[in-house]
């Protein structure tokens, strides 16, 4: 009994865990408590109240794994179940903000949708303990309702175009609408939850339970994100029983000063804001909200009455009467108060107040310019009142000389309170442009243009602010791609995240400077604003006057305004998402365009040349909703014969088929017609009257303010090669139609790939390449065509120079294997040899692509090769690319010998063929040095082709083929 039996007592030992021979669950990563994540050689050096050492798998290691968090939420005490829902709700509000992007393989949240954790968290919201409510309200806040996406719309709010706002849906398939809510939201989140009842349960909480003030908060917001989604979202919110009657009851009582210092009594910003979100998604809502809920005298009360008591209050009060005006309601009524609105404006100057009060005279002033453009709208009216105009002339000439004199740091406020008055003088002039009736006294009217432009914008124009703001906005331009789907990312779970278990893969999680970033959209979203009424009122004024046009385009041109490099910097910028800073700078060079055409005599040829690249950049990446800004690029910018002038011929060496702008000139209105029509089958008519709509201020006629999901254009990408993708689909064979279409195509791509190549390196060589190489494919007999020939010759001259060729990567194409195999086989039936069809053929057999397209040639498609008759100096491409580096796959050799034994091609009749064949059986049977980390033959393969080679009974051949 004495003897320790060690065998027996094994099982008792503490359990030793190799890391190394653990499986895929055990390695997922671990979070701490406030979800950030904890390294796995961090064991129980932390100490207890940074993270837990037990309920889990691995109770040796610090923090939980999403599984176990997953199943402690599930426990039947209370304090647990809220610690892992608090862990949870941490770890989702960090993965919205992309934290751990980098540093884990896999994405949690969609590990925890995959896993029900949201079902998790609405069952939770049932339950009737207040603290189980608090953190389930916190969870969906977490996850919904982004600070860095908040302070961006904020800023964008206060904007001149802050009426308008995309819709944050994510694009996704649509799913059966009798599909279970735990399907559907593992594609849209807020679709799901709105299936899930979380409206009626979020009412039963604020009215019945009435929380705290911080859960009740987190509650508004949650409704303003859900708002956001879409135009079904807005109107569940909009119909949800008692839901709006008790906001409009407790957050905007129409008697605010009785309501005592219950929280549930007094007014809030958060339910106007709510009130404001809800506008813009339909007129109808807009309609219902001022008859059943007395949204009107709200608004009044705290525009007019209590304006001086929460400035943040009455500001979110003009936003929201700011979008009424833009359906053209309550025009009447702010008709009868702008006597009284003017009143308000008693305040010092700008650099004295702080930020919530100089945001409130913005709004207000950005209310003046709404009831400005309203009232313009309406056909009878015909003398749009001048002294609102005037006072914000006074005050803007007065701010600029503060901002010229002054020391002083010029915030974003500031800024946003110029363009605020910038607004009303540009809606004021943009009305006497579209509408001559309004004209009643031209010779007042000119000398009034000219006081306004020898006054206010040149002293804006030639301001160190304007300066300043432009050369911030150029340091910027790379925001506007660099969170492109930040905004919309909580509405949805995108297709390409992993739902696998979330690894880590780094030694530490650092923290990242979001705010910064959403700072850095927010100043070029303002900037780009401000720049954009500057350019719209020009814009008027010189259309009023064109005796002015000359002067102010100077102005925007001179050395201190960094407009070139602006520019410049734009056309370099890569775009895939229009994000909502996008939006504005878009409108920004858009209206920069169209001013600086008015007078193109002020710009010389580089000059031009840039605009043209800008114009179209600018049409390529035209955002949804903006329709009508893409139809008149196409129209009257993009074809307009002052852009086409020689440019940018350091591109490509001299040749001498590039095309120049007397070649192309004679065509111009045809390309431009042949282009209308065709993208126009991309833009509905009624898309452009409604953009044109909301662009001139005109909305009376538009049923929403929300602007389509920021996350496409509105052409293809690769609409400048639609002409020849089109007759691809159209199958047409013949015709002088096609002819002149695909011509005319050709002719434009080769001036655009000669004089514009800034504006095609947008688009990737391969692309480009592989575009023009479908010509072939159109017809039978198309590139037979002398014009169509020529301009194919002189575009692969273009794809022949060292910058192009060396960038083409077909790779990058999954489907261009297939393509080549169908250029092969139409080549066979029906080229006859054509010279330029062989040299485009040639294109993807060079060494350095994928040995499967020398193999489909060489192999498969035999029969094709004595058709090639080309000689070296009729290939303009470098020689070298297709003998080094040294072939060494065994087929392709044994097939290069076979060829050239049985005199499938010979050197007379297929010198470059019969080259490249030779010098790389030659190159095989005679090289010294080590063979390529690719060579998948053995050395006997080398032995046997020289052995194939000495018995070669053609001693001509043997001999050039073993002394090559």
């Amino acid at each position: 009994m004495n003897v320790e039996e060690k065998e027996k007592t094994r099982w008792m030992e503490d359990v030793k865990i190799d890391p190394s021979k653990m499986p895929e669950f055990y390695r997922e990563t671990r979070f701490s408590l406030n979800g950030l994540i904890i390294p796995r050689d961090v064991g129980v050096a932390i100490s207890s109240d940074k993270a837990l050492h037990h309920h889990g798998d691995e109770p040796e290691c610090a923090g939980y794994t999403l599984g176990e968090l997953s199943r402690l939420a599930l426990s039947s005490v209370h304090q647990q179940r809220i610690l892992a829902l608090q862990v949870l709700s941490f770890i989702m509000k960090r993965s919205v903000h992309g934290e751990y992007k980098g540093l884990i393989e896999g994405h949690p949240l969609s590990v925890l949708v995959e896993s029900e954790v949201l079902t998790m968290f609405r069952y939770t919201l049932d339950e009737s303990p207040e603290s189980l409510q608090s953190v389930a309200v916190y969870g969906f806040h977490c996850l919904l309702v982004l600070p860095a996406q908040d302070y961006l719309l904020s800023w964008h709010h206060g904007s001149s175009i802050g009426h308008l706002l995309p819709y944050l849906t994510p694009l996704q398939r649509e799913r059966d609408e009798e599909e279970e809510s735990d399907h559907v939201i593992k594609d849209d989140i807020v679709k799901g939850l709105l299936k899930m009842t979380l409206l009626p349960r979020l009412r039963y909480i604020l009215e019945v339970c009435q929380p705290q003030e911080g859960v009740a908060v987190k509650i508004l917001e949650i409704l303003i994100r859900l708002s956001q989604h879409s135009l079904q979202a807005a109107d569940e919110i909009l119909h949800c029983p008692r839901l709006i009657t008790f906001i409009f009851n407790s957050f905007l009582p129409l008697n605010p000063t009785n309501g005592g210092d219950c929280f549930y009594s007094k007014p809030h910003p958060l339910a106007m804001k709510l009130m404001a979100s809800l506008c813009r998604a339909s007129r109808h809502i807009a309609k219902e909200l001022i008859s059943t809920h007395n949204l009107l005298p709200v608004i009044l009360n705290h525009v007019l009455i209590f304006q001086d008591h929460t400035p943040s209050l009455t500001s979110e009060a003009c936003r929201v009467w700011s979008v009424l005006l833009g359906y053209s309601l309550t025009v009447e009524t702010v008709s009868d108060t702008l006597p009284s609105l003017l009143n308000i404006f008693s305040s010092p100057s700008p650099f004295l107040l702080p930020s919530d009060k100089l945001e409130r005279v913005s709004s207000l002033y950005l209310l003046l310019s709404s009831a400005l453009a309203a009232i313009v709208t309406i056909p009878s009216y015909t003398s749009p009142s001048f002294h609102v105009v005037d006072h914000a002339l006074k005050a803007l000439t007065r701010v600029l000389r503060e901002c010229r004199d002054s020391d002083k740091d010029i915030s974003l406020d500031i800024v946003q309170y110029i363009t605020s008055l910038l607004s009303i003088p540009c809606v004021y002039y943009r009305a006497f442009s579209q509408r001559p009736e309004l004209r009643v006294n031209p010779v007042s009217l000119l000398e009034e243009v000219e006081s306004v432009v020898n006054g206010v914008m040149k002293l804006l124009l030639s301001s160190k602010l304007y300066s300043f703001i432009t050369k911030t906005l150029l340091s910027l331009l790379e925001v506007l791609d660099s969170l492109s789907s930040f905004s919309y990312l909580p509405s949805f779970i995108s297709s390409s995240l992993s739902s696998k278990p979330a690894i880590y893969n780094k030694d530490a999680m650092e923290e990242k400077d979001y705010p910064l970033l959403s700072h850095n959209q927010s100043v070029a979203l303002v900037f780009s604003d401000l720049l954009s009424l500057s350019q719209q009122l020009c814009l008027s004024l010189c259309q009023l006057h064109h005796g002015v046009a000359i002067d102010i385009c100077q102005l925007v041109l001179s050395s201190g305004s960094h407009w070139i490099q602006l520019m410049e910097k734009f056309v370099n910028t890569s775009i895939t998402n229009s994000s909502l800073p996008y939006l504005h700078v878009y409108q920004c060079l858009f209206s920069t365009v169209k001013l600086l055409l008015l007078e193109p005599s002020a710009l010389d040829a580089s000059q031009l040349c840039l605009l043209h690249c800008v114009s179209l950049s600018l049409l390529t990446y035209s955002p949804l909703g903006y329709e009508s800004h893409a139809i008149d690029l196409l129209k009257s910018i993009i074809f307009n014969p002052f852009l086409y002038i020689d440019g940018q011929k350091d591109v490509t060496p001299p040749l001498s088929n590039t095309i120049s702008f007397e070649s192309i000139s004679p065509h111009l209105p045809s390309v431009n017609d042949m282009y209308v029509k065709l993208c126009s089958s991309f833009i509905s008519e009624k898309d452009v009257v409604r953009s044109s709509c909301v662009m001139n201020g005109d909305m009376s006629q538009v049923d929403t303010q929300c602007l389509p999901s920021q996350t496409k254009f509105v052409l293809p990408s690769n609409w400048l090669h639609l002409p020849l993708l089109a007759k691809i689909d159209e199958n047409q064979t013949d015709g002088d139609l096609v002819t002149s279409h695909v011509s005319h195509c050709l002719y434009f791509i080769l001036f655009l790939e000669t004089q514009r190549s800034q504006f095609m390196q947008q688009t990737s060589c391969s692309e480009r390449l592989i575009r023009v190489m479908s010509t072939f494919l159109i017809s039978s007999d198309i590139f037979f065509e002398p014009v169509i020939s020529s301009s194919l010759s002189s575009l692969f001259s273009c794809y022949s120079n060292p910058n192009f060729f060396r960038f083409v990567d077909f790779s990058l194409s999954p489907s261009f294997q297939e393509f080549h195999t169908n250029l092969l086989d139409h080549f066979a039936a029906v080229s006859y040899g054509h010279q330029t069809f062989s040299t485009f053929l040639l294109f993807p057999l060079q060494q350095r692509h994928s040995v499967s397209f020398r193999k489909d040639f060489w192999i498969d498609h035999t029969h094709i090769l004595r058709l090639i008759t080309l000689a070296p100096s009729q290939f303009s491409l470098p020689l070298d690319s297709f003998l080094y580096p040294i072939e060494w796959e065994s087929d392709l050799l044994n097939q290069y010998l076979r060829v050239l034994a049985s005199e499938v091609i010979n050197e007379q009749r297929n010198p470059l063929l019969f080259g490249i064949a030779a010098h790389h059986v030659s190159s095989a049977i005679n090289s010294t040095k080590e063979r390529s980390q690719d060579y998948t033959g053995s050395s006997e393969t080398c032995k046997r082709l020289a052995s194939a080679v000495e018995r070669l009974p053609n001693q001509l051949l043997r001999r050039r083929l073993l002394s090559l």
